[in-house]
């Protein structure tokens, strides 16, 4: 993809993120918390599977990139060599990507609060019909 400016909200890595899309920003401000900035390589998600040899089928991808995830859910070729059969993105953001793109959005019978969207692809709505939301 590029190159991109990575800030941390904290001088913890697990509140970092790119800059310009990174949704820590208030909860930094709110503690006045310090950070590092640094710019570093990014590359999209085929790129990612590609360097590491991912099989085409990918049973479940979990992402939670402080913001990014449209970005690169985006970017995304949904309908190219790999196949992604389900899904889970922190928070609403991508709800209409990934159901433009005919996944289905599950429940985790195991959460208790949701803070995680789970979805699934069409193939598996049967599968998983006891836990589909609405």
């Amino acid at each position: 993809m590029g190159m991109e400016t990575f800030k941390p909200s904290c001088r913890t890595t697990a509140r970092s993120g790119i800059r310009s899309l990174n949704k820590n920003g208030e909860w930094a401000a709110q503690r006045k918390a310090t950070s590092v900035v640094s710019t570093k390589e990014t590359v999209t998600l085929v790129d990612l599977l590609d360097q590491h040899e991912a099989p085409e089928t990918v049973h479940y991808l979990c992402l939670d990139v402080e913001g990014a995830e449209r970005t690169i859910l985006g970017a995304f070729d949904f309908s190219g060599r790999y196949r992604i059969l389900a899904v889970s993105v922190e928070g609403p953001k991508c709800d209409d990507l990934l159901t433009a793109r005919g996944y289905q959005r599950v429940r985790n019978p195991f959460q208790e609060r949701e803070i995680d969207r789970y979805f699934v692809r069409p193939e598996l709505r049967e599968r998983c019909r006891d836990i589909l939301v609405p």
